[in-house]
């Protein structure tokens, strides 16, 4: 359903007017998010956000100043929402009309898949667009050109809005933004701690169009918070995981690049890359991969991968008892989707592994 024709079922719920952050781009949507809400937080703003995709649980979706919504508010929003939409819909009616009854200072709000077309674009009342980093991704669904996926994510753009978004981009992407009548402003790239220089550029240079100062503590504080998913490092015995939903050319070879200069860092000897990529993804992700230093990780989804030719196949659990009987400590890598991600973070839990 396209947003202007959700637009009755939100009018039904009380409408919905609360500053919003708009966030649409092929990678560093979540990281840019969940960065973004923690420094407005920090300036003492009640802050609403919502992330696509879940992880675990579909409260994820659904945060105010860091914390889920509670169950109760969950299934009476559920109620509240029709049946004939699909989930992504029914998920983006649920966060607009609970960030509005929480009464947020700035929602920070992560589209799906694309942009004009996404459920979230419903919203009107936005102070900020920032277009992450674009590339070729949900070819089938957004299109099969660059310059088609991108016309789609700038739908979230609306006049007299401003847009960021980064000078890294394709040119393709700057010249269809110009043709479009699009003025953006650019956001160099940042270093702080693991986050990508390019997701902390943005932020900071949110901050800044929303008028709020950046200080060494904001800075400290930001460089040691922990997005799900995102480089998120786990303890493991004598072992380390590191899980990284990494989905695309450019975000596979950036937090590559990263654990192994983590792996050299921390006196790790090796990492072990445990891959898997869904069957709508680029063919040439599996390249940045040694066969012999990496598994293909078989996951139950309708949307999994096919295991690549050459290539170590594993199951979740044999991956998990590989790892118990190594007696070296190493890294073991997790990326390429972040279903793999869930995966893998559901067998932590029920599991209960320990930390040490």
């Amino acid at each position: 359903m396209l947003p202007h024709q959700l637009k009755p079922y939100l009018e039904e719920l009380g409408g919905y007017d609360r500053p919003t952050i708009h966030i649409a781009g092929s990678k560093g949507k979540g990281t840019t998010t969940s960065l973004l809400a923690a420094l407005l937080q920090r300036k003492g703003k009640k802050i609403g956000r919502f992330i696509s995709p879940y992880l675990l649980d579909e409260k994820e979706c659904f945060v105010v100043n860091g914390n889920k919504i509670d169950e109760a508010n969950f299934l009476r929003l559920r109620e509240e929402i029709s049946e004939d939409l699909s989930p992504f819909e029914q998920r983006t009616l649920m966060a607009l009309r609970f960030f509005q009854e929480e009464e947020c200072d700035f929602v920070v709000l992560e589209t799906g898949w694309g942009g004009r077309d996404d459920a979230t674009n419903i919203v009107e009342s936005k102070v900020l667009t920032i277009l992450t980093h674009i590339e070729l991704e949900h070819t089938v669904t957004l299109g099969p050109t660059l310059e088609i996926i991108t016309e789609k994510k700038l739908g979230i753009a609306r006049p007299g809005v401003p847009m960021i978004t980064s000078p890294n981009q394709d040119p393709i992407i700057h010249k269809l933004m110009d043709d479009l009548g699009i003025e953006s402003s650019y956001a160099k790239d940042q270093e702080l701690g693991y986050h990508h220089p390019e997701a902390v550029g943005l932020v900071m240079k949110a901050m800044e169009h929303l008028g709020y100062e950046v200080t060494q503590e904001d800075r400290k504080a930001l460089s040691t918070l922990i997005i799900p998913g995102r480089f998120e490092r786990i303890p493991f015995g004598i072992h380390e995981l590191i899980l990284d939903g990494a989905h695309t050319p450019h975000s596979v070879s950036y937090v590559k690049d990263q654990i192994l200069n983590y792996q050299r860092s921390s006196g790790y000897d090796s990492t072990h890359w445990c891959i898997h990529f869904l069957k709508d993804k680029s063919d040439e992700l599996i390249n940045f991969f040694p066969k012999m230093e990496s598994s293909w990780i078989s996951i139950n989804n309708p949307r999994a991968g096919l295991p690549p030719l050459g290539f170590n196949k594993s199951s979740v659990t044999e991956i998990f008892e590989m790892i118990h009987k190594e007696k070296t400590p190493r890294l073991f890598a997790f990326l390429g989707s972040f279903k793999l991600v869930a995966e893998i973070k559901q067998t932590l839990l029920e599991n209960q592994i320990p930390k040490e």
